[in-house]
């Protein structure tokens, strides 16, 4: 994860659903953009399948609290196993 501007009081945080539910069961594993940095990555999620016909979405559960940062991109790899 990566932002193009980066967030000042607080992190931003993000949280990856699959078909609307958390993958992440340790709300503390959210991928986070700490105060004054660009880049972040994620433990690995407590969900780490994803079957045919699910889906995933992506949610902004906090931005900066002084700035909220901008330009997000999320990047999910997924592998084949």
């Amino acid at each position: 994860m990566s932002c193009g501007t980066p967030p000042t009081g607080s992190s931003i945080i993000i949280d990856i659903n699959r078909n609307g539910a958390t993958i992440f069961s340790n709300q503390a594993n959210r991928p986070q953009i700490f105060e004054n940095n660009f880049f972040a990555t994620s433990a690995d999620p407590d969900i780490l399948t994803l079957d045919q016909n699910q889906y995933l979405t992506v949610d902004i559960d906090q931005v900066g609290s002084t700035f909220a940062g901008s330009d997000v991109v999320v990047v999910i790899q997924l592998s084949e196993r």
